[in-house]
Order: structure tokens, then C-alpha cells, then sequence
């Protein structure tokens, strides 16, 4: 409902959940499509028990909602689930990657090709300056200057600029604010 109250009739919601018939505790389960070598990882990225699917052989990372173009949500988060947040983050941007397929993006950067891994880093830039400037106070009602170095190949979608300012009330419950 959200997305249709931002103006986004297509997106498409999900109209039968299917529950899992398979589960893992392991952080990677490797599993193979024919001939073809799939990773399941396990993240506690935009929620708990998220998965990434990730082919190494492709170099191809499927992020679902872990990478977003062009803010994580970090809502509804406890403090130590944004250091795990940034640390997935981390784990992610380490694997030899070529293409990140994030859901929630441009169409047409999907048909081009998807992002280069350089999206991952601007997740975590992202992150690192929502804590920074929450704890801080400065800059925070500048949406670009949080995009830092990547706002020039991610794309500036305007129902972000809400998720933002959604992020911002969620840091400022956990970690407060020092007024400048």
C-alpha cells in the first residue's frame, strides 16, 4: 500500500505466499539448477532471514531487498541489527561479483544489464551516513549528500526522499541526536 500511496501502480505485490519446503541454518547453502551452481545467502539485511541468491560462476548476485537502488530501508531496526546490516553488506561486497540484481530498481537498468557491484558500497556509504549524521545532526535534510559518491549511477526515485526520512526517525530513536 505504501508504494501505491508514493504513486507506484505497478508495483505488483504479492498475491499467494508460498511457504519454504526447504530451510538451513548454515550462513550458504549451495544447491545446483541442472548444471548450474546456485548460493543461498543468508542475511539479516532489510530483515531477518533474508536470502541473496548469488551464482558464483556467473558472478551474478539476485540481492532482493539486501541492495536497493538507491537507499536501504533500515527501519524498525535495533541497534545491533544495523552493524549486522553493514557487516552482510560487507560479506556481500567481497564476493567476486559482476552484476547485482537488486528488486527494487529502474526497469530499464534491469534490461541494460543490472548495476555493477559499486551498488553495495553505496548501500554501505549510505548506512555509515545515517548513523554519522543522526548521532551528529548535521546534513540531515540533505537527501543527495547521504548518496555521497554513487548518486551519479544510482537512480534518484522520488518515494525514497519518504523511505529517507523514515530511515532518519528510525536512527534517531536508537542513537538520538546531538543538536548543531
Amino acid at each position: 500500500d505504501i508504494w501505491k500511496s508514493w504513486g507506484d501502480q505497478n508495483h505488483p505485490g504479492v498475491p499467494e505466499v508460498k511457504l519454504p519446503n526447504v530451510v538451513f541454518d548454515s550462513e550458504i547453502l549451495t544447491l545446483y539448477v541442472v548444471d548450474i551452481k546456485v548460493e543461498l545467502h543468508q542475511s539479516h539485511i532489510h530483515t531477518n532471514g533474508h536470502l541473496t541468491v548469488y551464482l558464483p560462476n556467473e558472478y551474478i548476485l539476485f540481492a532482493g531487498d539486501a541492495v536497493e537502488d538507491n537507499i536501504p530501508v533500515v527501519t524498525e531496526f535495533e541497534e545491533e541489527d544495523i552493524q549486522t546490516h553493514l557487516d552482510n553488506l560487507t560479506k556481500l561486497s567481497k564476493l567476486k561479483i559482476e552484476k547485482v540484481f537488486p528488486c527494487h530498481c529502474s526497469l530499464n537498468k534491469i534490461q541494460e544489464g543490472g548495476f555493477d557491484k559499486s551498488i553495495i558500497q553505496a548501500n554501505i556509504q549510505y548506512v555509515q551516513r545515517l548513523i554519522e549524521k543522526t548521532q551528529d545532526g548535521s546534513k540531515m535534510e540533505d537527501f543527495e549528500w547521504f548518496l555521497g559518491d554513487y548518486k551519479k549511477d544510482i537512480n534518484i526515485w522520488d518515494p525514497y526522499r519518504g523511505i529517507h526520512n523514515l530511515n532518519l526517525q528510525s536512527m534517531l530513536k536508537l542513537y538520538g541526536t546531538k543538536s548543531k
